[in-house]
């Protein structure tokens, strides 16, 4: 609705500009062992907190699907760390499992064949 009015009243906003077309190309990053040494401590509490909210999201899950397998933790944790990896290479963030996605992803027929979700992006 806003961007209507905007542009019917020809409003002076300030716009994004042009999306790219594809997706970055992708760069490791230059470290050094200073930038190590101030980034290890985050760096492990993050990918903790990232860990344990991931595996709380899959047994959150698991419980609300008795009849389907259960989640493998080590499959779970090495999937989320190589995603996480490719995902800083091409410039992203790091993603975790989320504990209330999940239950709506669920409760919307996730992990029963295909149906649309709720969640606005890439949820599955």
């Amino acid at each position: 609705m806003a961007t209507l009015v905007v542009e019917i009243a020809a409003l002076p906003v300030d716009r994004i500009g042009a999306l790219p077309a594809g997706l970055p190309a992708p760069v490791l990053p230059s470290v050094d062992l200073a930038t190590i040494r101030d980034l290890a401590a985050p760096a492990l509490a993050v990918a903790a907190l990232a860990a344990l909210e991931s595996l709380l999201s899959a047994r959150v899950a698991d419980g609300m699907m008795p009849d389907l397998p259960r989640t493998q933790p080590d499959r779970e944790l090495l999937g989320q760390g190589l995603a996480n990896v490719a995902s800083g290479i091409f410039g992203g963030l790091p993603a975790t499992g989320a504990i209330a996605r999940t239950a709506v992803n669920v409760r919307s027929g996730a992990g029963r064949g295909w149906r649309p979700s709720p969640t606005p992006c890439c949820s599955w």
